[in-house]
């Protein structure tokens, strides 16, 4: 193969990894946007490597958001977001100590309120 082939089948695989699309899909479809439509309260809770990006192609409700990402990884740019840190691939006291958060942050909702999911490689460790 040549060089510009492996190149063109690099950047393919690189897009059909992207998990901003697969969110803004998933967002589209009737059925979510009906759910969401209709909670009283929608938070978003992210966790993994892709976390950060899957955020972004969410957008940001009009209810919490929390975030779990490996140490060293970019945040999210969203602003009201609470960014967890944790280790990966081992846990460690930080994997706890993020897994507790994530409990409190689900227990605050009540059975009218949606919470959006999105959860990536990596979320064994962090949690």
């Amino acid at each position: 193969m040549t060089a510009a082939v492996l190149r063109a089948l690099f950047e393919a695989a690189l897009r059909a990894a992207d998990p901003a699309p697969a969110v803004t899909r998933a967002l589209s479809e009737a059925p979510l946007r009906r759910a969401l439509g209709a909670a009283h309260r929608v938070g978003v809770f992210a966790v993994g490597k892709a976390a950060a990006g899957m955020l972004a192609a969410a957008g940001l409700p009009h209810g919490p958001v929390l975030a779990v990402l490996p140490h060293g990884y970019p945040g999210p740019e969203l602003r009201g977001a609470e960014v967890l840190r944790a280790s990966h691939p081992e846990p460690d006291r930080s994997s706890v100590a993020a897994a507790r958060r994530a409990f409190r942050f689900f227990e605050s909702f009540s059975s009218e309120d949606v919470v959006l999911c999105l959860v990536s490689g990596g979320t064994s460790s962090l949690l």
